[in-house]
């Protein structure tokens, strides 16, 4: 069962987005309400023979501002004659959609997070044949982030934005206690010396005061523990990246970067949560593109700045989350679906009117020193930031969310939060805690394997008659 923490991430997370639609609009000027509508790249399916209704739930700030969202619609529709929009409204968690899809009443095309509930019930469509038939420039996606959605050897879905991180600093707090600025190519260390040292030097004697957070999303959003991007950069991983049925956590990386981690966290250098970067309690904070209109409201009176994410033992590796844009298996029209989903997340259109509506990260490399610009001309908080930071991000093929597990995905989260609970708390040893989750979890693993394997042979013992989706209407 999923952890509380998650949900409450995960609902905090996408509220901020939907809220985003309202403040944005204020904070950008309304910028998408003063434009015509941009001119659809993708071509007509000409669908006019046999209308179709596409159901689809994008997510982001539908609930908020439906109209708008409606609106960002029509320069495709204007070129797929034929076709409407229904705009289904949030189902809630990952598994009413899946078993809303199962029923046939799901959306054709839909946004979501968490991507193991869609797989291991074979809900979404391979869209390999479509990318290829297109030619698609997969390149044209942060490689790493593009390989979440690559699992045994189809492609499930594409980014639907990216929500990236990166270190700001309240300069004033540093001032003040006589720190030296970072400097470009800061390492791991450089940045954990500084935090200890904010930390330690207390010039404010009535208020404690933290380094940094720690992105503490866990494996998979579970929460409860870092964020895989850090693991990652050590070389280690929540997953085994040569099988995903086997756990990540014992290779030496992954002891590395939480030794590191749960003992600055320990030290009450660093924390998951606490302290605020506008009252100097907190000396560096994550800045996450996906909160920009409300985050730099805050922010304004201060003197302060982004930087570059530090580079990690094995390289630079940056925070990003797995929200991606798929289309359900049983979609009656996977060709209609997959005209709109190119529209949404291949063709530059439609992420540029997000990025100037809420000031949403694209999907793109490409797009991201546009979205600088946007940010720049339209957000004044922001002006003069070294937003650039994410664009070296991108370029450098740096976001990164982490790998799933094949099987029970949400039990070998729970083993891990359980197993490496003692450790964070100074009562176990990482080796120790870390040794006790890859147990817990191969073997979750090993009886999820055998679990799927009768299934699959109960399924070959009663094949189903005709096709597993209903066909395409004659005549198209």
């Amino acid at each position: 069962m999923r952890q509380v923490g998650a949900d409450v991430e995960q609902v905090s997370r996408r509220a901020a987005l939907a809220a985003a639609g309202a403040a944005g609009l204020a904070l950008m000027g309304g910028a998408l309400a003063g434009c015509g509508p941009a001119k659809a790249a993708a071509k007509p399916v000409r669908a006019a023979a046999n209308p179709y209704v596409l159901r689809i739930r994008p997510g982001f700030i539908q609930e908020a501002t439906p109209a708008l969202m409606k609106q960002t619609f029509q320069p495709w529709l204007a070129q797929n004659p034929g076709v409407t929009i229904e705009l289904m409204a949030s189902l809630g968690r990952q598994e009413a959609t899946a078993v809303a899809i199962l029923a046939g009443e799901g959306p054709d095309v839909f946004s979501d997070w968490v991507l193991p509930v869609f797989l291991s019930g074979n809900l979404l469509l391979d869209l390999t044949r479509y990318v290829q038939q297109d030619n698609v420039d997969l390149g044209i996606y942060p490689r790493l982030q593009l390989e979440f959605f690559q699992q045994g050897g189809g492609l499930w879905g594409l980014p639907s934005y990216l929500h990236l991180t990166a270190p700001a600093v309240n300069l004033e707090v540093l001032d003040t206690l006589g720190l030296t600025y970072p400097e470009p190519g800061w390492t791991w260390q450089d940045w954990g010396q500084l935090w200890r040292s904010a930390a330690a030097v207390n010039a404010i004697p009535s208020k404690a005061r933290l380094g940094y957070h720690f992105s503490w999303d866990g494996y998979d959003y579970y929460g409860n523990n870092p964020h895989p991007h850090y693991l990652k950069g050590f070389g280690g991983e929540y997953v085994d990246p040569t099988d995903s049925s086997k756990c990540g956590l014992g290779q030496a990386g992954s002891v590395s970067c939480l030794e590191w981690i749960y003992g600055l966290n320990s030290e009450k250098v660093t924390a998951p949560s606490g302290g605020s970067l506008a009252a100097g309690t907190l000396v560096c904070d994550n800045f996450a593109t996906n909160v920009v209109v409300q985050q730099v409201p805050a922010w304004a009176s201060l003197k302060w700045e982004l930087y570059d994410e530090p580079a990690w033992p094995q390289g630079r590796v940056a925070y990003a989350t797995s929200d991606f844009f798929a289309i359900s298996a049983t979609s009656q029209r996977p060709d209609i679906a997959w005209e709109f989903f190119r529209y949404l997340a291949v063709e530059p259109d439609w992420q540029r009117q997000m990025m100037r509506l809420i000031g949403m990260g694209p999907n793109q490399k490409a797009l991201w020193q546009e979205w600088v610009s946007v940010l720049q001309a339209e957000a004044p908080p922001i002006r003069g930031k070294d937003l650039d930071v994410f664009v070296r991000q991108v370029e450098s093929d740096e976001p990164y969310f982490g790998l799933t597990f094949a099987y029970q995905d949400g039990l070998a989260a729970a083993a891990i939060n359980a197993a490496t609970s003692p450790a964070q708390t100074g009562t176990s040893s990482v080796t120790v805690a870390a040794q006790q989750a890859v147990t817990t979890v191969d073997g979750i693993e090993a009886a999820g394997a055998a679990l799927a394997g009768r299934m699959t042979a109960n399924a070959k013992a009663f094949p189903t008659q005709g096709p597993a989706v209903a066909a395409v209407p004659p005549g198209v």
